[in-house]
């Protein structure tokens, strides 16, 4: 088994943890901002995103520190409208859903056939992570609506 790159795995991790952290914050606007006719069942489900992800930031901040890594204290960047609309707030929710993916991917690929351990973390995320976009993404469409919802 070829040597897993300790430095890069610990870069990934800690990108990984600052884009959760930022969707903690992000998801407990949301709540705060969400208006309309389902706004509570809306904002009490934003809520749980924003308590799953402060599980996966602490998950991977505790794997990166075995690895030996130091777990930076940012939050990643983020945009958002600052709307109150539900279609606006999921569909920003969606673009955060596929940049953390994205994260796990490539941590995946870093770790494929080097770490079996870190390759199951991260192939366990990118199902917990690929779930909820498609919750976000039935959430995004019409009643009567069967094709996946295009971001």
């Amino acid at each position: 088994m070829e040597a897993l790159d300790r430095d890069k795995a610990i870069d990934v991790l800690n990108r990984i943890m600052e884009c959760e952290l930022a969707g903690v914050v992000r998801y407990t606007h949301y709540s705060l901002l969400v208006c309309g006719y389902y706004r509570d069942p809306v904002a009490s489900w934003l809520g749980l995103q924003a308590e799953e992800g402060l599980k996966h930031a602490r998950r991977a901040g505790k794997l990166l520190t075995l690895l030996g890594g130091h777990p930076t204290p940012g939050i990643r960047p983020r945009q958002d409208a600052y709307e109150k609309d539900i279609g606006v707030i999921l569909r920003e929710a969606l673009d955060h859903e596929h940049e953390a993916c994205t994260a796990y991917h490539e941590l995946l690929e870093l770790c494929r056939g080097r770490s079996l351990f870190i390759e199951d973390y991260a192939r366990q995320l990118i199902l917990a992570e690929d779930l909820h976009a498609e919750e976000v993404s039935r959430l995004l469409h019409g009643p009567r609506e069967v094709a996946p919802y295009l971001a």
